[in-house]
């Protein structure tokens, strides 16, 4: 009797376990500009530019913390942008390789002019801006609704 009820409870433990789990939501961010602006148009979807220094600037390692690692922005953004990351690293072990640098240069020349970092510029798929933030540290949800204003 106790044998069984151990079988049992081997066996339903994992699936009840299993029945409250809920995937984390992963979202990709691309480093190709083209490729995401044929996906863009494929999708009906925003691109979202993310200008940042990695390895140095804090306020992008806090961004990319408290904001893009959050699943209120994953959840958020899956449905409404295309996500393409333009790194500045400084860091010798964390370059870039030429042609990738020389691609973010180019799009940094065009979008992010000021050479601020972070800055999230928002075009839609004929390359117009229709927004640009920076991070203000005040969480995903104020992010978000930064981002949502664009849409409007």
């Amino acid at each position: 009797m106790i044998s069984q009820l151990k079988s049992t409870l081997i066996i339903a433990l994992p699936l009840f376990l299993l029945a409250f789990y809920t995937p984390k939501k992963e979202v990709r961010w691309l480093t190709d500009y083209d490729q995401a602006m044929t996906k863009a148009k494929q999708d009906d979807k925003l691109i979202l530019l993310y200008f940042s220094g990695s390895d140095w600037c804090k306020p992008c390692i806090q961004l990319k913390k408290d904001v893009f690692e959050s699943q209120n922005f994953k959840s958020y953004a899956e449905d409404k942008f295309i996500l393409v990351q333009l790194d500045f690293p400084r860091l010798k072990k964390n370059r870039l390789p030429a042609q990738q640098l020389k691609h973010n240069e180019s799009l940094a020349e065009k979008y992010n002019t000021k050479g601020e970092f972070p800055l999230v510029v928002l075009l839609d798929s004929s390359e117009q801006v229709i927004g640009k933030t920076n991070y203000k540290g005040d969480g995903p949800e104020a992010f978000i609704s930064a981002l949502q204003s664009y849409q409007e």
